[in-house]
């Protein structure tokens, strides 16, 4: 079972605060789009994936707040704070820029804070699909025994669904082949350590964590 780094729940984003991963599961609940804000600035979640959705989720949280004439000259407010969070994050921009899109073609609908909804929702659902995709496309391009070296995460919890890179790698264990993985700390917030070490225990996949400098 992959682990959800995010979910949607009646109106609000509940985050899993993957700084104190492996050793506790606590979540955070997003009401505003400050709190998404926030929760992508400390880095309580991350990856690229997963970022770019929650910045979805965080741009209509900022448009339900306001009233339905102000949205056509504020929204630009929302988006730029949430830009700010995480600068370097190329989904981030990808995300909101699609949600400033469907804002702009929608700007006169009565029902608009329910399309900006929709809209959020769906590209939840796309992130999910295309990590299926990639997952089972990948893992047939390897033989059983095959070994991988890793580094950072690119698992459940970088992304939606099995994750892309290790990704492949779960569903070539699932598929029956044997595998292992040599996967580095990645230093300094050890998202291999801490992170792909996780998800690769609760695989079931044999594995050894290695310094950065070992990787070559």
């Amino acid at each position: 079972m992959d682990i959800k780094p995010i979910e949607w729940k009646g109106d609000r984003l509940i985050v899993l605060d993957q700084r104190l991963l492996p050793h506790k599961f606590e979540y955070v609940e997003c009401k505003t789009y400050m709190d998404v804000y926030l929760a992508i600035k400390e880095m309580k979640t991350r990856g690229a994936p997963v970022i770019g959705v929650t910045a979805g989720y965080g741009f209509y949280l900022g448009i339900k707040e306001l009233k339905e004439e102000e949205i056509g000259d504020r929204y630009i407010e929302i988006k730029d704070k949430l830009l700010s969070a995480r600068p370097t994050a190329v989904n981030l921009k990808w995300a909101l820029e699609r949600m400033e899109r469907v804002l702009k073609e929608n700007l006169n609908e009565p029902d608009i804070k329910e399309i900006i909804k929709n809209k959020a929702i769906k590209i939840e659902k796309e992130e999910e699909e295309k990590c299926i995709k990639i997952s089972r496309f990948g893992e047939k391009l390897f033989d059983d025994g095959t070994t991988f070296l890793t580094h950072c995460n690119t698992g459940s919890l970088a992304t939606l669904g099995p994750g892309t890179a290790l990704g492949v790698i779960k569903f070539t264990k699932r598929s029956g082949k044997r595998v292992q993985v040599f996967y580095t700390e990645t230093r300094p917030y050890l998202q291999g350590a801490r992170l792909t070490g996780l998800e690769l225990v609760k695989e079931g996949i044999p594995s050894t964590l290695i310094t950065d400098s070992m990787a070559g």
